[in-house]
């Protein structure tokens, strides 16, 4: 019944009509009572059908949100259910079977535990019982609070790949990089405690994985669902069957075996849910060495089996091997995340810098660290483990509770205000996930396609992460035009390559349906009214430079906050002036590329002001362009002289990484702002021009530390007029304000917002002009 409730409330009645089907279907022959490799075949055809369809190649009428939530159901579980009616003996129970692929979370998790069918129906057998209600809630408060933490870490702990160059700065990135896999372990808890409560008391899913004591112990802690699929359908099988070549061998054989299978599984778990498939060395190798690791664990264990070695066991061995099992999956975590393989290695190398007071700290703090998780173990026991599913660690429900009355406490609005002015903490930006530094400059411009063609995306759970925002936006718009175009924008039809500094530009006369809304550009490429090239007498033009925001990415055109001024300021005037304000912004572009369209597209329009806009990730979008032109240096070198001249000073060459190139800009950017910003000034003083300079923040841009007042600063020492528009929202709730969950770009209503401040600063400037 709540699966059915859960089709009603997420899906259109057409998707959900379609999921039924799809699962009473795939279900049914799944269970047929025919011949195992005929099950397969037919199984296998309907796979190859979706997967054609998810990826494109061939037209389907079923929309891709529908086939993510069938994989999501039947990638895994189908293989599962068909192998257990093979080889165990069940009794039949049609009602069971029809439970075990409508479980009603997995309709709106896509990433989803793989419950194995034997415990599913034996949880079924016990789960109606208050001590299994209150695991169900226990599980699901586990999993909220790691999110959380999750959340914490990832927005104020993890240094930006920018700021790493030592080896404290690294050794912080690999410790709260690795600390975020409780989002996993936090999602993975949530949704087997929802299927407690709902009365099926399943196993643990996770055990302790952070005091893994050895690599084999950490494959059988994380995931255990997983490894025992793993397990199951594939070890198992192939165990058997060459097993009398040995028990090392065949164990050693097999081990390497499952390994290569988890490498393709991910792939091909991360197919279903993004349409791709795509083949990365770092995967690979993240994969090979990690079941080389436990293969060799594995083998040693065997080859000791007769030998009692009670040193191993004494707490101080112990605390050091779980150590030692922590560094080494840190780093590899890093490595997994890693675009290249020689990115990671340049990455790397800053544990080989720092002073001898940095490495006496870092061996300071694993000192402590060790004697900390020495006396929590061996003191505290908090690594002993509930064989009985009835119970549950009594300090952690102290420690749950202790966390659900401090985040209660913070979500008090005199403590949220506190936090955020003395303690530089936002619980709104925990509750809401606020983009981090890394991530910012892949979400904002033009709503991802500064991902840098997602080579930053190499591990499954960001990945997800993103898809899942993505799909929250086409669901937040069902009902719409067919043809909305939630695509990157650089993407999108109305973009082309511009064959100069500027990466790409709008094409002219052209139109489409882009997030909903209807987007068109004039004959000079620019998305405003039809602009002549001349200027008419006695009219003030008002030229633009920005981004997307102000483009107004998502908006209608006639919505974006530029025409809404200049609609105010034509009809409130009372002379004989008539304003023009035209907006030559296009989505990613950055200040190295403004004086580029200032003086090839704005200056032959005469204007009589200049609007250059900045933004909290104006640095990440001018690192980001750099590594897209890296290898197209020439272009760099016709456009923009001064900046060619310093790359080659760094050298930056076309083969550089976007990690390196970022690295090696870190201790240049305010020379790079000055030096453009002067670059603008001085055309605009040329040409008898007002420079202005602009900051207008996202809808969720962090009201801490605000990120523009280097930028202002270096704008006024170059000789522009500085305008802040920070605040155009405050007291209105953020969430209404954005066109999309998971888009910061500003809707309808915060354009209208946006254009009175806007409004305001034009007329202050133009009466300085008079």
């Amino acid at each position: 019944m709540a699966g059915l409730t859960a089709l009603v409330i997420f899906f259109s009645p057409k998707d959900a009509l379609i999921v039924l089907v799809g699962i009473i279907f795939i279900g049914f022959i799944g269970s047929l009572r025919i011949n195992y490799w005929i099950k397969i075949t037919l199984l296998t055809i309907i796979g190859v059908f979706l997967a054609l369809s998810r990826s494109h190649v061939i037209p389907s009428v079923i929309p891709d949100k529908v086939i993510t939530v069938l994989a999501g159901i039947f990638m895994f579980r189908i293989l599962i259910y068909i192998y257990t009616l093979n080889h165990e003996k069940n009794e039949e129970n049609r009602s069971m079977q029809f439970s075990y692929f409508f479980m009603f979370p997995n309709l709106v998790m896509p990433f989803f535990p793989i419950v194995d069918y034997k415990n599913f129906v034996n949880g079924a057998k016990s789960g109606h019982t208050l001590l299994a209600y209150n695991r169900g809630a226990n599980l699901i408060l586990r999993g909220l609070i790691q999110i959380l933490f999750y959340r914490i870490f990832y927005s104020y702990f993890i240094p930006s790949i920018g700021d790493v160059d030592n080896v404290l700065s690294l050794s912080q990135f690999i410790f709260f990089t690795y600390l975020t896999t409780l989002r996993l372990s936090g999602i993975l808890h949530f949704a087997v405690g929802v299927l407690c409560l709902f009365g099926f008391n399943l196993p643990d899913i996770f055990y302790n994985f952070y005091l893994a004591s050895g690599f084999d112990d950490y494959w059988r802690r994380l995931n255990i669902y997983w490894k025992d699929f793993i397990v199951k359908v594939f070890y198992y099988p192939v165990f058997f069957k060459i097993r009398k070549i040995g028990m090392v061998r065949a164990t050693m054989i097999t081990t390497i075996f499952i390994f290569i299978i988890n490498w393709v599984l991910h792939n091909y778990q991360l197919f279903w849910i993004t349409g791709t498939w795509t083949f990365k060395w770092t995967d690979f190798i993240f994969w090979m060495i990690f079941g080389a690791l436990v293969t060799i664990t594995t083998y040693l264990q065997l080859r000791n089996t007769k030998t009692k070695n009670n040193k191993s066991r004494t707490p101080i061995v112990r605390t050091l091997k779980i150590c030692l099992t922590f560094l080494t999956i840190s780093i590899m975590w890093t490595f997994w995340q890693s675009p290249t393989v020689s990115g990671w290695i340049q990455f790397m190398s800053y544990g080989l810098q720092g002073s001898i007071s940095s490495y006496l700290t870092l061996a300071g703090i694993i000192i402590g660290g060790f004697v900390i998780l020495y006396t929590l173990i061996w003191k505290f026991d908090i690594d002993k483990y509930a064989k009985d599913l009835r119970h549950f660690p009594v300090w952690e429900k102290y420690f749950n509770l202790a966390m659900v009355i401090i985040f209660s406490v913070l979500s008090l609005q005199w403590t949220q205000h506190y936090s955020e002015s003395n303690l530089h903490f936002s619980l709104n930006k925990i509750l809401r996930l606020q983009p981090n530094q890394n991530d910012e400059d892949r979400k904002f411009d033009g709503y991802y396609e500064n991902i840098l063609d997602g080579e930053s995306n190499a591990n499954l759970l960001q990945k997800i992460e993103e898809i899942d925002e993505f799909m929250d936006q086409k669901r937040e718009v069902s009902g719409k035009q067919k043809d909305d175009e939630w695509v990157l924008f650089y993407h999108s039809r109305i973009v082309e390559d511009a064959g100069n500094i500027e990466f790409k530009k709008l094409k002219p006369l052209s139109e489409i349906n882009f997030k909903g809304s209807d987007f068109r550009t004039n004959s000079w490429g620019m998305r405003d009214k039809a602009y002549l090239l001349e200027k008419s007498e006695n009219t003030v033009r008002i030229a633009l430079v920005g981004a997307s925001l102000e483009m107004g990415s998502g908006v209608t055109n006639e919505q974006v906050f530029e025409y809404l001024c200049e609609e105010k300021l034509n009809s409130n005037n009372s002379g004989n002036e008539n304003y023009e304000i035209l907006n030559f912004s296009v989505g990613g572009r950055n200040l190295i590329q403004f004086p580029y369209t200032i003086e090839h597209e704005i200056l032959k329009f005469k204007p009589d002001y200049i609007v250059v806009f900045n933004h909290e990730l104006e640095w990440n979008s001018i690192v980001k362009t750099i590594a897209q032109l890296a290898p197209q240096m020439d272009i760099i070198n016709r456009d923009n002289p001064w900046l060619y001249r310093l790359l080659t000073q760094l050298k930056i060459t076309e083969q550089s990484q976007p990690q390196e190139i970022r690295q090696k800009l870190r201790d240049y950017k305010q020379m790079i702002f000055e030096n453009e910003y002067q670059q603008i000034v001085k055309m605009c003083r040329d040409h008898d021009i007002k420079p202005i300079w602009m900051n207008i923040p996202s809808v969720l841009e962090s009201r801490v530390n605000p990120p523009y007042e280097d930028a202002v600063m270096w704008a006024q020492k170059a000789g522009l007029e500085c305008y802040n528009l920070a605040g155009w929202y405050d007291g209105y709730d953020t969430e209404n304000l954005r066109i999309a969950s998971g888009d910061n770009h500003p809707n309808a209503r915060g354009h209208e917002l946006i254009s009175i401040p806007f409004c305001n600063a034009i007329q202050t400037i133009l009466e300085k002009g008079k």
